[in-house]
């Protein structure tokens, strides 16, 4: 039992540190096991993060005044755009895949997930490790990714069993921030800016440790920039809106790598 805690737990880690490039992963860049996926036909994305670079602000100038640190997952516009990334996923994988994929509703409202989120999302926790100068973004009443990936495989079989699915997947985005360097606006935090997502994903079937699908480090295509939106939207809310853009690409990216 020690070892197999221990194996999971290593596993668990490394792909923390991959997913937040604080090592290189091509070991873990892309999994898929074919004879496992045949026997699927049913999915529930179970887990969604999302974690946003923020404007440089070297002198304290830009400090984005809508937001109290630690806040960011509470904001409507981060909800929402955490919101929709999860329903482009599903709707790409239905469409990329032959199987059922729950809706977002279907999951978050089955009284088994609720009570499993209500197990992993409260109290003193661990959370991943974010980037630089980056916030940690996660969808109310959903499981994180480092909750997920505390439960055991007999957990997730038993979530699975009772949502009524083959499998169960979790994604991961990390946002990153291009701005002009040489600029007073990067300095005092209010230059304009585009974002760039990188998805990671996983999807495991039943009575494994080991994923059926994974793809790591996906990059999409860059964002609009900040200065194309309208001059009345807040810094909150252009964040919000260039995240959701950037966040679809990479979703579009990571799963066209699954074989059809």
């Amino acid at each position: 039992m020690k070892t197999n805690f221990t194996t999971r737990t290593l596993s668990s880690f490394t792909a923390v540190l991959c997913t937040t490039g604080l090592i290189g992963c091509s070991s873990l860049s892309h999994k898929f096991d074919a004879d496992r996926a045949k026997q699927i036909k049913r999915v529930a994305v179970v887990a969604i993060e999302i974690h946003q670079q923020r404007p440089a602000d070297n002198l304290g100038l830009g400090k984005i005044k809508e937001l109290s640190e630690g806040q960011s997952s509470q904001n409507d516009g981060f909800q929402t755009m955490t919101q929709k990334t999860a329903e482009y996923f599903i709707l790409q994988l239905r469409r990329q895949s032959r199987w059922e994929v729950l809706s977002v509703d279907q999951v978050k409202n089955h009284p088994a997930y609720k009570q499993t989120v209500a197990q992993y999302m409260s109290g003193a926790r661990t959370v991943m490790i974010g980037a630089e100068n980056s916030e940690r973004i996660y969808m109310n009443n959903f499981l994180d990714i480092m909750a997920f990936r505390k439960m055991s495989v007999s957990e997730r079989d038993q979530l699975a069993k009772a949502l009524g699915v083959d499998a169960i997947a979790e994604l991961m985005i990390s946002q990153s921030m291009k701005q002009s360097m040489f600029s007073l606006g990067h300095i005092s935090g209010d230059g304009a800016f585009s974002l760039i997502a990188r998805a990671n994903l996983q999807l495991f079937g039943l009575n494994s440790e080991e994923p059926v699908w994974r793809s790591q480090n996906v990059d999409g295509e860059m964002s609009r920039n900040s200065d194309d939106l309208p001059e009345k939207m807040s810094k909150t809310a252009r964040l919000a809106a260039l995240g959701e853009e950037a966040s679809m690409s990479a979703v579009s990216k990571v799963v066209e790598t699954l074989p059809r």
